[in-house]
């Protein structure tokens, strides 16, 4: 086991001794996979290996950083590495929930959504820079009801039951804009509310993530799916 930390140098895997970790093998390139965090999360790219490198049974495009988590599989050669991550977020306790319980705890809110006629408030939320201060700030700045969680990604996550839609994107977008005051800290969220009686997490999860890479394209604050009021 290598422990990769979250702000630390990246870790290599090939057949040099260079290598952060040495393997063996005939189709191993000599620095043949990097793996680092960026802005918490867990990136791998393939260093134009020379046989490829495969995510879960895909190929992996060369010179191209994809996100990784924990579960998944890199092959290479005649190397398997079955990925254990520790979240950069695990040392903040109960106070960032990991994504399982995210899911549990927003499948739990739909049905109570759904139930009583109330409003649901989803934002994702990526730091750039360093993340220990603007964390805490974010975590100062949430609601009684709101719950702040991994979004299983490496970004973040703000559930906020009982949310009325103008009301949550105007709260999460002060807060963004507060927080990325900090120095060499820059912020950006998406934001989703689940339709009326709508019941599946991943559905809402998936918008409130497509909102977020809509904000990390444009370089937007925050950009919002879902009714406006």
């Amino acid at each position: 086991m290598v422990d990769i930390e979250p702000d630390g140098a990246d870790l290599t895997v090939g057949r040099s001794a260079r290598a952060t970790v040495t393997v063996r093998g005939d189709r191993v390139s000599r620095v043949h996979v990097t793996l680092r965090w960026s802005h918490g999360r867990l990136l791998l790219s393939d260093n134009q290996s020379t046989n490829g490198t495969a995510l879960n049974g895909r190929p992996v495009e060369p010179g191209v950083e994809v996100p990784v988590a924990s579960g998944d599989e890199i092959t290479f050669g005649d190397v398997a590495l079955l990925l254990g991550v520790t979240s950069p977020w695990a040392a903040y306790g109960p106070r960032v929930l990991p994504y399982c319980l995210l899911w549990r705890r927003l499948s739990q809110e739909l049905v109570r959504s759904r139930r009583y006629h109330r409003p649901l408030g989803l934002a994702m939320i990526r730091i750039e820079g360093p993340v220990a201060l603007p964390l805490e700030r974010l975590i100062e700045g949430l609601d009684s009801l709101e719950v702040l969680a991994e979004n299983g990604r490496g970004d973040l996550a703000i559930l906020a039951p009982e949310a009325a839609p103008a009301a949550f994107r105007e709260r999460i977008c002060s807060l963004l804009d507060t927080v990325a005051a900090l120095p060499d800290v820059d912020l950006f969220g998406g934001c989703a509310h689940p339709p009326g009686g709508a019941v599946d997490p991943n559905m809402i999860l998936q918008e409130a993530r497509q909102a977020l890479a809509a904000a990390l394209r444009d370089r937007r604050r925050l950009v919002w799916f879902g009714p406006t009021t």
